[in-house]
């Protein structure tokens, strides 16, 4: 709606749209909704707006760290094989001689990976900056995928697992509280651990002075999903469910992020694994 008024400036300011100066006692229109003033002989004149160039950004390669240790942990697999039992070690392939220990860690590389392709399909459809395989400072903690949207900062952790998720509310200590669970084992441990890299990177953020809301997102790759009641979030942190990108989408907020200070800065904060 059209709401430009003639008012007298009451300080020095200055037109839109041929940036000249309007001194105070000056006429010239101003408009409530756009909160803008112009001079008076700009008054009439149509602005082209700019389209906002859109954020897109890939740093890291998804899954890095777990592959490297895959190879370091199934190099010494078959070193040993070979050591025991050089006579069997030619028979078997490398793969067959891995322990269970070392093959979780080429299956969670694959799921990282799995996840990173998705999330940077994701970004490059809807913006954002896409930080994979980030080392916490001072540990040997690693954070598989941070996510800078304009609405939030998303803390990501990718699953490679095989079953049923799903959540259930059971009592304890006379409160109702939320449970994961693959197949029939309880994963409580899982939301607490993606908790705690949510609050390593609200720690950072504050550090920093941003003032954005950090979300834990649990991304499952493989696994099954009940008929119904199929979850979406649990004890505050979500899960991917059937639509992992609608679950990014419903996150919104009425101030948007600074996506490339942000990321510049956790980029650099969170080094790469």
């Amino acid at each position: 709606m059209d709401d430009w008024k003639q008012i007298t400036a009451r300080r020095l300011s200055m037109c839109e749209v041929c940036s000249k100066e309007i001194e105070k006692g000056q006429p010239l229109v101003w408009s409530r909704v756009k909160s803008a003033v112009r001079c008076i002989g700009c008054q009439n004149i149509s602005i082209e707006k700019k389209p906002v160039k859109r954020i897109n950004r890939i740093v890291g390669d998804a899954g890095a760290s777990a592959k490297r240790q895959y190879k370091t942990r199934s190099a010494k697999d078959s070193s040993k094989v070979e050591f025991l039992h050089p006579r069997l070690a030619k028979l078997l392939r490398v793969d067959n001689v891995d322990s269970q220990t070392t093959k979780n860690w080429a299956k969670g590389a694959v799921g990282e990976e799995k996840v990173g392709n998705f999330l940077s399909k994701f970004i490059k459809k809807n913006g954002g900056i896409l930080l994979n395989d980030r080392q916490v400072p001072g540990t040997k903690k690693n954070l598989d995928h941070i996510l800078i949207t304009e609405n939030a900062v998303f803390v990501i952790d990718a699953k490679n697992w095989s079953g049923t998720i799903s959540v259930k509310s059971v009592a304890r200590n006379s409160e109702v509280v939320e449970i994961l669970y693959l197949n029939s084992y309880n994963q409580t441990k899982t939301v607490e651990k993606m908790k705690d890299q949510v609050e390593v990177v609200k720690q950072a953020l504050k550090a920093g002075g941003f003032k954005v809301e950090a979300i834990g997102y649990l991304i499952f790759y493989g696994v099954d999903w009940p008929k119904k009641g199929i979850p979406t979030q649990v004890d505050g942190v979500l899960i991917n469910g059937k639509n992992s990108s609608g679950v990014i989408l419903g996150i919104k907020s009425e101030k948007k992020v600074d996506v490339a200070a942000i990321g510049t800065y956790l980029e650099k904060y969170f080094p790469p694994r």
